[in-house]
Formats: C-alpha cells, sequence, structure tokens
C-alpha cells in the first residue's frame, strides 16, 4: 500500500513523512476521533509477506506497548488496513540525541539530567523482561519534557532464546536514518559479548549506555575505528580514553560511572540501571564534590583481549567467505537463560504451590496474596507483562492446569474448582477440605489428594464423588502432589511415609494402581517433561535426572539445575515446568512474612512485639502478660510453640520437636498451652505445661485432621476444627470434653465450618461457615441449640469475642476489623457490623489475633512488607547442561 498526505487509515489521517528506517517509514498523523497527532510506522509491503518481518513487527508492538514509563515512546495502537501493517504511537516534538550531538558534547547537567532518565527507561523495561539491544543516539528523543527511549524493533523479551537478527530505526525526522556507517555506528555501541554472540542481558544494555554517556559528554563516540574489524577489537580489548581527559568541564565521579558501565565482563558492570541512574543523580546533587578513584583494568577484562584480534579475524574472514561463496547456515548454540517474572507490585508471596506455567508454555498461574491477606488466581501470558486477576477464584491454592492449557483448577473454600484461562464462572468439581495438589489427563480425569493423608483419588472434571485410586503401602501416610505423564495413564506422585528417609517419588498408573514402583527418594514433588527428564527437588535444590517412564528408572547422573528453591512447606517445592522445558520457580522463602504488633481500635501502631518472622495464631493468657504463637522457619515452615513474656520482654520455647506444632490455645487456667502437632498423620491435639518444664501429653487422637482453636473460659472445652478422615470430608467442628476425655461433633454438615470461639461465659459458641455460598459468621448456643444467628454481612471470617460478652470482633474479606454489639441473656440480640481499621491479618483456620481484656488493644499476627519476594525465575534451555547422550 503506497501513502501519501491525505490517505486515511482507519481513523488516522496521513499528513506528511517523518522519516524511514530500516524497518519501515514513519508518518505524521491525526487521530480523527481524539484529534490529536500521532506518528504511524508502517511495515514495509515486501517485509509485510514476510512472516518472519511481521512476527518481529507484532513483537516490536507488545514489548513497546507493555512499557508505561514517561521517558519511554508511548504506543497507542496497532492496526491492518489495505495491506498495511502499523504501529500508532506518541509523536514527539523535539531532536534526536544523535541529531544534538552532531553539535558537540552536552552541558555536564544535561548529559546527568538525560542520563537518569535514560537509566530509568531501561530499568522499567528490564524489571518487565525486556532488553533493548539497540541503544544508540538514534534511538533517543530529546523533547521539552526530557529524554524519551525510542525504537524496541530489536528489544526482545529476556527469555527468548535466540536474538533478532537486523537493524530498526524509528525515525522521527524528514530523512533517512538507514545510510552508509548505520551498520559501523550500531557496532559501536554493542558489548563484548555481543560480538561473541553470547545472550545478551539487562548489563549489555548497561554496556551501550556507557557507551553513549561517554558521546554525550565528550562529543566523541567510545571507541572509534577505521574498519569493522579494528573496531571490534577495540570494544572487546580497550577501554576509551578518560572523559575527564576529553573535557575539564566533566564532574570527576562521571569516569567512574561510565568506566564501570563499559566493563568487558557483564559481572563487572553496574548491575542494574537503576543504580546507574542513582549515581548519575547522586553526582548531579554533589556537583563537583562528587569524585572517585578510577576503576583498575579486572583480570577477566585482560583476559579478553587475546579474544579482540581473534573476533576480527573471523569477521574479516566470514567477509571473504561470503564475497566468493556461500556460507553455509548453523542454528545458533543454545545456552542456559535465566531471567525473571515480577509480580505486580501490590502482590506480596505466592502461596501454597502458588506457580504453575501452562502445558504449551504460552501462560502463568499464580496464586498471590496481598498485604490484606487475601489470595486469588492471577495469570500472564508469556508474551505479554500484563497479569490477569481471575474473579471467583479467592483462596485459590494449588493452581493445575488442563492439558489443553485452556483451563485452570485450583483448591478453594474446601473444594475443587475449575475456570477458563480468560476467566468466567467456576465450576465446583467435588469436595476436598485440605488439597494437597492434582493433575489433569486429556480424558478428562484429575487425580487428586484431598486432604492431608490418605492415597490419591480419581474425579472427572466434570463433577462427581472422589473414587479412591492408590492405596497406602505400609508405613505410607500420604499420597500427594500427582503428575501424568504423556501417555495420560502413567503418573507420578510422592508417597509420604513415617520414616522420612523412605519418603519418594513413585510411579503408578491408572489401569494397575496396586502397582506402585520406587523412583527415588526424595521429599519434595516431581514432574516429567517431554524427552525423558524427571525434575524434583531436594534440600532447596531443583534436580533433573533422565528418565525412563517403562522402566520407571532414573538413568545416568543427575544435574543440579538452581538452588534456593522456595519451600512451602517440607513435601512441596515451588517450581513448575512446561513441554517445552520452559522452567519457572520461586526462589527464597514461599512464606509470608508477618509481625507481631499492638494497634489501637483506631488501627493505630502501638508497639511492636516481634519484627517480621513467620507467625501464626497468636492468644493473649487471660491476664494479658503473656502471648503464645507459633513460630515456624521460613525454610520448611514447621513450626514449634514459644511464649512471650510481654511485661519482661523475654520469650520461651516450649516445643522442639521437628515435625510441626501450631494452633496453641491457653488451657488449664493458663497453667498448660493446647497445640497441634503433626506427629501422627493425621495431625493430633496435645498440651504442654506453660512453664517451660514437663512433658506434653497426648489429648486427641482420631483418624482426622485437628486445629484447636479455643479453649472454654471454664476449662471444660476444647474447640477444634476437624477434616479429612478416610472419607475427605469438609471441616467441620468438634469439641473435647475435659470431664469425659472424648471427642464427638458439635457442628458436621456438608458444609465448611471452622474457627469455633467461646463466649466469655462458655454458654455460646461463634464461628464461620460457607452454608450460604459465602463465608460467614455465625453464632450458636453451647453446648446444644438449633437455631443461629448471622453475625457479619458480606462475607467474615475468624471471629474473636470481647472478654466482657458484648462484642464479637472478626475479618473481612477485604481485610478490616469489624465489631458487632450483641446481648446475651434469655436470647441473643446483635446490632449492624462496623468498621474499625485495615487490620492486614493473615487468613487461617485459626484466628491471627486477640483482642485485650478491655476492648480497647488489638494483638495483630499483621502481614509485613519489609520482605517483599524475589521475582519468579524462568530458565530456559536447561537441558544443555546435561551431557550428550
Amino acid at each position: 500500500m503506497n501513502l501519501s498526505p491525505g490517505t486515511q487509515l482507519g481513523p488516522y489521517k496521513i499528513l506528511a513523512l517523518l522519516g524511514t528506517g530500516g524497518m519501515g517509514e514513519v508518518w505524521r498523523a491525526t487521530d480523527s476521533r481524539l484529534g490529536r497527532s500521532v506518528a504511524i510506522k508502517i511495515l514495509p509491503p515486501g517485509f509485510a509477506h514476510n512472516e518472519q518481518f511481521r512476527a518481529r513487527f507484532e513483537r516490536e508492538a507488545k514489548t513497546i506497548s507493555s512499557l508505561n514509563h514517561p521517558n519511554i515512546c508511548t504506543l497507542f495502537d496497532i492496526g491492518h488496513e489495505g495491506g498495511a501493517h502499523f504501529l500508532v504511537l506518541e509523536l514527539i516534538e523535539g531532536e534526536t540525541l544523535s541529531d544534538r550531538l552532531q553539535k558537540g558534547a552536552l552541558p555536564p547537567d544535561q548529559t546527568l539530567k538525560f542520563g537518569a532518565q535514560i537509566a530509568d527507561a531501561l530499568d522499567r523495561a528490564h524489571k518487565q523482561g525486556i532488553i533493548h539491544r539497540d541503544l544508540k543516539p538514534g534511538n533517543v528523543m530529546l523533547a521539552k519534557t526530557g529524554a524519551k527511549l525510542l525504537d524496541f524493533g530489536l528489544a526482545r523479551s529476556g527469555v527468548e532464546s535466540s536474538p533478532i537478527q537486523g537493524l530498526t530505526e524509528l525515525a522521527t525526522q524528514a530523512k533517512p536514518l538507514t545510510q552508509e556507517g548505520t551498520i559501523l555506528g550500531t557496532f559501536q555501541y554493542m558489548a563484548p559479548e555481543q560480538l561473541e554472540g553470547l545472550e545478551a542481558d539487562a548489563r549489555t544494555d548497561i554496556f551501550a549506555l556507557g557507551a553513549l554517556l561517554y558521546e554525550m559528554a565528550t562529543g566523541k563516540r567510545a571507541f572509534e575505528a577505521k574498519s569493522r574489524t579494528s573496531l571490534i577489537a577495540a570494544i572487546v580489548s580497550s577501554h576509551p580514553v578518560p572523559i575527564s581527559q576529553v573535557t575539564q568541564m566533566t564532574p570527576p565521579g562521571l569516569d567512574h560511572v561510565v568506566r564501570k558501565c563499559l566493563e568487558k565482563d557483564p559481572d563487572d558492570r553496574w548491575q542494574s540501571a537503576r543504580d546507574v541512574a542513582s549515581e548519575l543523580r547522586w553526582i548531579s546533587e554533589s556537583g563537583s564534590s562528587a569524585a572517585v578513584a578510577a576503576t583498575a583494568t579486572t583480570p577477566r577484562s585482560k583476559a579478553r583481549k587475546w579474544l579482540a584480534w581473534a573476533l576480527a579475524g573471523v569477521t574479516t574472514a566470514v567477509a571473504i567467505a561470503a564475497s566468493g561463496a556461500l556460507v553455509a547456515r548453523r542454528e545458533p548454540p543454545r545456552h542456559l537463560i535465566e531471567s525473571s517474572i515480577v509480580t505486580p507490585a501490590n502482590m506480596r508471596t505466592l502461596l501454597n504451590g502458588g506457580i504453575t506455567i501452562s502445558p504449551d508454555g504460552k501462560t502463568v498461574a499464580f496464586a498471590l496474596n496481598d498485604l490484606r491477606g487475601g489470595n486469588s488466581l492471577w495469570v500472564r501470558a508469556m508474551d505479554s507483562p500484563s497479569f490477569r486477576q481471575l474473579a471467583g477464584t479467592d483462596g485459590a491454592t494449588h493452581p493445575f492446569w488442563s492439558p489443553n492449557s485452556r483451563r485452570i483448577g485450583f483448591f478453594a473454600g474446601g473444594k475443587v474448582k475449575t475456570i477458563d484461562v480468560m476467566g468466567g464462572a467456576t465450576n465446583v468439581v467435588c469436595d476436598a477440605p485440605a488439597g494437597r495438589g492434582a493433575s489433569w489427563n486429556s480424558d478428562g480425569t484429575i487425580l487428586l489428594t484431598p486432604s492431608v493423608i490418605g492415597g490419591l483419588m480419581a474425579v472427572k472434571a466434570s463433577g462427581g464423588a472422589p473414587e479412591p485410586l492408590t492405596q497406602l503401602r505400609p508405613g505410607d501416610t500420604s499420597h500427594r502432589w500427582a503428575f501424568f505423564l504423556p501417555d495420560d495413564r502413567t503418573f507420578l506422585f510422592l508417597a509420604l511415609n513415617e520414616s522420612s528417609a523412605s519418603t519418594a517419588i513413585c510411579q503408578s498408573s491408572l489401569d494397575r494402581p496396586g502397582e506402585i514402583k520406587q523412583v527415588v527418594n526424595t521429599s519434595s514433588s516431581a514432574a516429567y517433561v517431554p524427552g525423558g527428564y524427571l525434575l524434583f527437588a531436594r534440600d532447596n535444590l531443583v534436580l533433573a535426572q533422565r528418565y525412563d517412564s517403562k522402566r520407571a528408572a532414573t538413568i545416568g547422573e543427575t544435574i543440579t539445575l538452581t538452588d534456593r528453591v522456595a519451600l512451602t512447606d517440607r513435601f512441596y517445592a515451588l517450581f513448575s515446568v512446561a513441554n517445552d522445558r520452559t522452567l519457572l520457580l520461586q526462589r527464597g522463602s514461599g512464606f509470608t512474612l508477618s509481625e507481631l504488633v499492638w494497634v489501637d481500635r483506631s488501627g493505630k501502631l502501638e508497639g511492636l512485639v516481634a519484627e517480621a518472622g513467620l507467625y501464626f495464631s497468636p492468644s493473649l493468657s487471660q491476664d494479658g502478660s503473656r502471648l503464645v504463637v507459633d513460630v515456624s522457619n521460613t525454610t520448611d515452615g514447621q513450626g514449634d510453640i514459644w511464649i512471650f513474656d510481654l511485661v519482661r520482654g523475654v520469650s520461651t520455647r516450649l516445643t522442639y520437636d521437628k515435625t510441626n506444632e501450631s494452633s496453641p490455645q491457653w488451657f488449664a487456667g493458663d497453667k498448660r498451652i493446647v497445640f497441634y502437632t503433626g506427629k501422627a498423620s493425621t495431625g493430633n491435639i496435645y498440651d504442654v505445661p506453660s512453664g517451660g518444664t514437663g512433658e506434653a501429653q497426648l489429648l486427641v487422637d482420631d483418624e482426622r485432621e485437628k486445629r484447636p482453636t479455643d479453649v472454654s473460659s471454664d476449662g471444660a472445652w476444647i474447640v477444634f476444627n476437624s477434616s479429612g478422615g478416610p472419607t475427605g470430608s469438609s471441616s467441620d467442628i468438634w469439641v473435647w470434653s475435659v470431664a469425659e476425655k472424648k471427642a464427638k461433633p458439635w457442628l458436621a454438615t456438608p458444609f465448611t465450618e471452622e474457627c469455633g470461639f467461646f463466649s466469655p461465659d462458655s454458654k455460646w459458641l461463634a464461628y464461620q461457615s460457607d452454608e450460604s455460598g459465602r463465608t460467614e459468621i455465625y453464632v450458636r448456643a453451647f453446648p446444644d441449640s438449633d437455631q443461629k444467628w448471622m453475625i457479619s454481612k458480606d462475607g467474615g471470617i475468624m471471629p474473636v469475642w470481647s472478654s466482657d460478652g458484648k462484642e464479637i470482633f472478626y475479618v473481612s474479606p477485604d481485610g478490616h476489623m469489624m465489631t458487632v454489639a450483641v446481648t446475651t441473656g434469655a436470647s441473643f440480640e446483635t446490632s449492624p457490623p462496623v468498621a474499625l481499621f485495615d487490620a492486614a491479618v493473615r487468613t487461617r483456620q485459626t484466628p491471627q489475633y486477640d483482642v485485650s481484656s478491655d476492648g480497647r488493644h488489638f494483638l495483630l499476627n499483621r502481614l509485613s512488607d519489609s520482605a517483599p519476594p524475589e521475582p519468579v525465575t524462568m530458565l530456559q534451555n536447561w537441558d544443555v547442561m546435561f551431557p550428550e547422550k
């Protein structure tokens, strides 16, 4: 399609040609809908029929559209009309840095100002996994509002396996920018690793930024040469003359910044563009006092010198060969590529099993939580930096994919549910009160562990009652984290055994579930990758080994792919792998940290009890002088019971077992502590003297999972959540009679009832239930009553009764502390709920806060923003670490 002034492209009227470049023409146009001037970049007709160039053009559009920053050119639209593919971009009035440099060096203040703005723009791109790869003066505009970074036509996501070959320009004025010397000019900003054919990363852009800053400060290019051969030699082996020797007006500290940008080895450069921007602003604010000593050439930099002339010779030889004969095309070498995915800013930590990549490798699903304690599913396409929250997935954990990558399964509210990746209504599959992973095959069968104990069960994705599949072997306590192999019949799973030494990955099949073959000893989840690779975790390492599924046997040596993988408990590692071998993992801790704080009824901070750590279920003694709490470690989530003396400021550890202890409650006039322990397969309830001496005693032992939530003030009853058992039923509320030493169900229905809490006179019990389709707070008389009252409105969890019995507190779905005035006696009366403050406490099966006896102060287990999670790590081409077969 030939354009000329007056041509209409949809709502855009072409006005004048601004320039041409290697990938198209740029025209000035008017948007008739909004009445604004825009720049339209056209893909040339010849290129439009080339699939490779069209893909590059679309990649450029996606890249630019994902970057929202005042120093990056804004993409408004993308279109196709009459054979023309085009981008609609912000029209920038000004001049390119290339044109400005033709007039000479920039004043020092402008060099520092514009340099910091360009660094800020690069930092934004790098945080979204995007590398520019073609930073040069022609791709920077100087406008009234500051520097603008242009042309991400060569940029590619940091996860692509091979660089894009070619050059593009975003012309902004009426003259061709691709002319004699352009190739050479681009080479002058290339980092040594680019010239060596290695993978570019953020530090590659930092090298180019250093060359750009040098030229801005001196008016001369950092690397000059008469031929491409000698230019490559200069880039790889030599340093430019210090800026201070070229112009005496330059702040001394700039020499240090630029020289560090231009180090030959990427490890010796600044490691982020943000650091460069910070240094430039510091120099600008410090003026002439910002003097920094020059950096010596590192040994690794010197070691590159021999490579310079070798590269130059290779370049010359290739040029000669190309002129006389065809050069055989070879596939570029594959390298291990590591990059990052940054989760949304207001999200802090991946939850249980909170990361999974679709089988086709195109989409990632995350279970994320925010500082208000809520969590839900978010998805991100691999070719886009944007995240989408999936409505209707509140409380989601352990997401898993359908085999066609179109739907996502997850556990929430004691159920297994599925949802389309694009959103919409959720479909309830079956009950699963405490799910431990699932896998979905192409026949529509889902393998799952609905609770913390028992064998694997199978259910149709369309819904129904799960049917038992695998039987526990002698010593086994749980089969979990199922993973279907490509034949859709064979599957892997983790078999937990009472002897941790025999906990292992096993293989079985839908056809012969009784035949269980042990594969490898490990205590965490596993995954299989087509091509014959088994991935699993051990001691915070992600390991891989070749695997023969027909023999259920590993082959050859075990390769360590990466370290520091997060564990949400001892038995699940936060990693996921797609069929294309893209591996995602969360490093560091897989847990959300919290802090123990005092606040008043308005939410104003009154004091810090314990700084950021992994705490659960804080409970105040009757006199308010002591606090009992589960303090867990951030490696595997295993907890111990501690008592904090709030008067003397000291703490005492009560339990030392390697298994998990949690959910502590004061008992027997504060002389003992009731708590949950994971010693048995189902978890049992013990009590221990609160003074720190004496042995723990077993109170409740049955086939269901149990967690105490409160003890009656008269010491006669312990109320606890009870779930699972042989049927894998949802959570019910049970009580244990101290006098009878016997447990019995108090409220057992098909719904999920949890978090029972006694009134001060022990005549009423508040609790939470999802019987209405949403979790709400209810009250019933205790011990017997057929009548109930709903206390909350629009949802609520974790009820706690005030010491005087006149208020019930709870946490709303948006994280606010709520209060409801109540009157007890012959009848039960309530007032409407009132919001007190934004609590931001953890959301768990047991209360995560307590209230002082006067009702004026709240002890919160408040989520902490002091330790944001590391970005999600992505590894590609990890199979190159294996020796050739």
